[in-house]
């Protein structure tokens, strides 16, 4: 119960009297302030600078580029495998 009215920010009505069970819930409660700290930072970065955008205009681009096409069942390797465009074939070897 100590753990989660930390972590809830509740206040404890009886607080621990005996200095184990003190020292536990004092190193627990740091431990956890720790975690915290470190997630919110870790998404604070993560959020402010997202990855950057590959932006791909044309089929030359994208076979240049060493982005992997996929798609749900085999028509689509299907459709680019018997295609007659180079580009597309090419495309296929990275489907």
């Amino acid at each position: 119960l100590y753990t989660y009215g930390m972590l809830l920010l509740v206040s404890i009505p009886k607080l621990p009297t005996g200095w184990s069970l003190r020292m536990l819930t004092g190193w627990h409660w740091l431990y956890c302030l720790l975690v915290v700290t470190s997630y919110r930072a870790s998404m604070t970065a993560i959020l402010a600078k997202p990855a950057p955008k590959v932006k791909i205009d044309t089929l030359q681009e994208l076979v240049s580029s060493q982005l992997t096409c996929g798609g749900w069942g085999e028509m689509n390797s299907e459709f680019f495998k018997s295609s007659d465009d180079p580009l597309v074939t090419t495309i296929s070897q990275n489907f």
